[in-house]
């Protein structure tokens, strides 16, 4: 039997995983609203689909506090959440943290280290990236409770550097940004918007050799490297993440960010004929934290944030995308998880 990838869209989650944000320095500001969501997502994966939650927290006294205050709702539910103590925890993003991709009994492990920590888009200073890696010691700890074998990416014998939100995939085809250049070759990061430049680097020998060893690591027939999506005319967003542009919504179905598209449309649109993918535009008013693409999907149920001012584009896209084969649940998110670079896609991890 073939070795293929976890795909949310054709594979059966059992697990999913958050973080309970009290303690999370960079959630501190909006701790209560943020929890007041995430028990929201959490109540509607239990009531509509099978899997149990794992809700990891950080061991600060202020945060078990947090816990006991909310015992109520974790007596309600015990059977349904396991609460996990991770040491060190100081990241809600999971998604990144945690292993990109699970085959059979392997998890595909890259090196949690990104640029954006020292960003000060991202409230980051220099120097900051070195908390990265608390998050990425939690990602490895957590994979072996989990009883997952380890595998870390590698190219010519170091970690490859890469955030779970920067990697889609239907099992066969992957798409990442180019922010995985930029990280691991140490390349101007103009690379990322500018096709013609991100088109010339492709064919030099080392980032070609590198695009085949993480291609074969991660059992796929294809793995292309994208533009980013663009935050001004020489400024790529600042995560570099690709999921916030477009997702796999089928194995053949692409939905994406109709301004990635248009921008990057002559560099997109032949890799999708040759893999006959279908593709399924949508509006983002990216401004107002409107984040679609960000859904968390659990088996045949989509979790969709959808925030206040926006409705007539929520439901345009909600109808354009999630038919009668697949339920949809809203979850009113209101920009207090979004605020932070991220929803549902991002606090989550499912296996």
């Amino acid at each position: 039997m073939q070795t293929s990838l976890f795909f949310e869209a054709t594979d059966k989650t059992k697990k999913v995983i958050f973080v309970f944000p009290y303690g999370i320095i960079r959630i501190k500001d909006g701790c209560h609203n943020y929890w007041q969501v995430l028990q929201e997502l959490i109540v509607n994966i239990i009531n509509y689909t099978n899997a149990q939650i794992l809700l990891l927290y950080c061991g600060k006294i202020y945060t078990k506090q947090k816990l006991k205050d909310n015992s109520k709702f974790f007596d309600k539910y015990k059977n349904r959440i396991q609460i996990i103590q991770m040491q060190n925890l100081d990241s809600v993003w999971v998604r990144d943290f945690m292993p990109i991709g699970i085959a059979d009994n392997k998890a595909l492990k890259a090196l949690y280290y990104p640029t954006y920590y020292e960003d000060e888009r991202f409230d980051g200073k220099e120097g900051d990236r070195k908390y990265a890696k608390n998050a990425d010691n939690v990602g490895t700890s957590l994979t072996k409770v989990l009883r997952y074998t380890l595998q870390n990416l590698k190219f010519r014998q170091k970690d490859i550097i890469l955030d779970g939100g920067n990697f889609i995939h239907n099992k066969k085809i992957g798409f990442i940004s180019a922010r995985v250049l930029t990280e691991n070759f140490y390349l101007n990061n103009k690379i990322e918007v500018d096709t013609d430049l991100l088109k010339d680097i492709l064919f030099q020998a080392d980032i070609s050799e590198f695009i085949v060893s993480l291609k074969n690591q991660l059992f796929l027939e294809a793995l292309y490297i994208l533009p980013s999506e663009q935050e001004s005319d020489n400024l790529p967003e600042v995560t570099g993440h690709i999921d916030g542009s477009l997702r796999f919504l089928t194995q053949d179905i692409i939905v994406i960010d109709e301004n990635y598209f248009e921008n990057y449309k002559e560099f997109l649109e032949p890799i999708f004929r040759k893999h006959n993918l279908k593709i399924q535009p949508i509006y983002q008013d990216l401004d107002n934290n409107t984040i679609f693409l960000n859904y968390l999907r659990v088996n045949d149920t989509v979790f969709l944030p959808r925030g206040t001012n926006i409705q007539d584009d929520f439901y345009r896209f909600k109808t354009l995308c999630f038919k009668n084969s697949i339920k949809s649940v809203e979850i009113e998110e209101e920009g207090h998880i979004s605020r932070h670079s991220g929803v549902f896609n991002c606090i989550s991890w499912a296996c």
